[in-house]
Formats: structure tokens, sequence, C-alpha cells
């Protein structure tokens, strides 16, 4: 369960609404802190280290779709926005997701493990939650988008089982799509997207864990892109490569009404372009910086209808 939080660092309580469909969970520390106390006795033991403060770590993947009715923002909302995107809803028609140059809200994350046989769960929870991450795409599959979120995290406690409310839209697989480069379509196999948020971790001894706000400090998104080959003469992307020319990307829609997503980027440059092969047919990855176009916070966006 993830909720925006309106306070940074304070437990915006999430509830069985804000539950998130996820897999792939795993949880580890984050810039744990053991002081070491190698003193002097008659041994030649140390002495046991004492807990510095530390944060959490946690990571999980999230189907990519739309919430079921256009204008609505998608069950991950709140985590999109604590990964240094900002939403703008049109009522009834799009909900579009864009680099904010303040950072982004923070939220806080409850997550859920079983305990002993019966109605009871641990509760783990993480406040002033902010990440990064990565969209795949594969043709015929299902996209995946896959977080890294670090925060606060406090002891966890027992609780009783919750009763979550999911989202019952069902995602689309990738097929019938316009992908295009350069308004160029030919055949893809996949792609992928890195936000590259580098989030930092500052020291505060005058926060209970020893660590102030979590901060996302800079991105440097990036795109990779498997199609086949084609003529030179319909798009060149070692041209482009050399010449430094940067070329438009998009997703087209994905999906039926309500359900709906596309991605966009305006300046995507080449920065390495791979030759290949599958099943006899030669092919080429190519990997893209994404750039503004014109300010700061229009590198990419990301919008469901």
């Amino acid at each position: 369960m993830a909720k925006a939080e309106t306070t940074y660092g304070t437990d915006s309580t999430p509830g069985n609404g804000d539950a998130i469909l996820v897999r792939n969970v795993s949880v580890a520390s984050a810039g744990l802190r053991m002081s070491d106390r190698p003193a002097m006795g008659r041994g030649l033991g140390q002495l046991p280290p004492v807990y510095g403060g530390g944060l959490k770590t946690l990571t999980f993947e999230v189907e990519l779709k739309g919430a079921g009715a256009a204008g609505t923002a998608p069950e991950f909302d709140a985590l999109l926005e604590a990964c240094g995107l900002k939403g703008t809803n049109v009522a009834s028609t799009s909900e579009t997701y864009a680099p904010d140059n303040g950072g982004g809200t923070s939220c806080t994350i409850y997550y859920f493990e079983a305990a002993a046989a019966g109605s009871s769960q641990v509760r783990h929870i993480l406040t002033g939650c902010r990440g990064t991450f990565s969209l795949s795409a594969e043709a015929g599959g299902i996209p995946v988008l896959s977080f890294t979120m670090t925060g606060h995290s406090a002891v966890p406690t027992t609780q009783n089982l919750p009763s979550p409310t999911f989202d019952s839209t069902v995602p689309v697989t990738m097929k019938n799509l316009t992908v295009t480069v350069n308004s160029v379509k030919g055949a893809v196999q996949s792609f992928s997207l890195d936000l590259g948020n580098s989030v930092i971790t500052p020291a505060d001894m005058n926060a209970a864990d020893g660590y102030g706000e979590v901060t996302i400090a800079e991105r440097a998104p990036s795109f990779q892109l498997t199609r086949h080959n084609e003529l030179i003469a319909t798009i060149s992307p070692w041209g482009d490569l050399v010449a430094g020319t940067a070329r438009a990307i998009t997703t087209g829609d994905v999906g039926t009404a309500g359900n709906i997503w596309s991605f966009s980027a305006p300046k995507a440059t080449y920065v390495d372009v791979s030759p290949g092969e599958v099943d006899g047919i030669r092919q080429s990855v190519s990997r893209f910086m994404l750039g503004p176009n014109s300010t700061t916070s229009d590198e990419l966006s990301l919008q469901f209808k």
C-alpha cells in the first residue's frame, strides 16, 4: 500500500484503497550503520557493535496498465510521483506524468509479510520514500514497471490481515502498436526505459535514524530499443549517432479507452548502436539518452487515458 505524504516523513496511513498489485518483492537494508567498539581488554575479542541507524530499500514490479477510466490516475500514482514525476490531470480525459524538477513528493509504503498461521501479519512501514523505476516491454508480453524505493523504516508490528482493494483492470499485451523512432515504425522486438534517478540519503544526527530527507539529486533517463534492420534511406541510426542527431520516440497508444497508456520522448540522442541477429534476421540494439525538448523537465511523458 502506498500513499503520498503531505509532510515529508510523516506517515500518511495508506489504507485498503491504496493497495497496489505487485510481484517479485525484495527488501534490503540501506546505509545500515553498526558502530564497532574495538576496546582493549583481557581477551582478543571486541565488544558488541552499537546500532547507528539505517534505512530500507524496497524493490518490486508492477504491471503497466490504466485505471479503467479515462482521466483517472493509475493505482501506482503515488509511486510515480515519489520517483520525481508530476501528474497533470484533465478530467475524464487523461493523466499525464512528466519530470518534476522539484524532486517530486514523498510517499509512505506499508508492506506486509505472512506470520504464523492465523489472521495476523507483520506490517512494515517506510516513510519519506523516494526512488526510481524502469520500464520493460517485449512483443506479446505484459509491460512492467520495476520500482526501487528507499525510505525511513519503523520497527515492524503485528497487525490483522488487511482487506486490500486491488485495481481489476487487465493489462494489455504488447502487440498492434505504433512504436516509432523519427516516425519510422519498422519491426520492434522490445524496448526499455530507465528513469535514471540518483537517490541520495544524507546523514543527519538530528534525525531519529541518523538520516535526513531521502532526495532525488539528479536524473539521467535512457531508452533502449531492439528492432530489425532497415535500409539506410529509411532510418540511419549510425549516421544519427555520429552526427548527434536527436530523434523523437513514441509508443503510440497502448490499449483501449480507459486502459490506454503511451510513452514519448521528444529528443532521444543515440549513444550506442549494437548489431545482432535473431532467428536469422539482422537486428540492432539502439541506446539513447533522453534530453529535454524546450524545458529542463520535458525529457519524457507517460500518459494514461
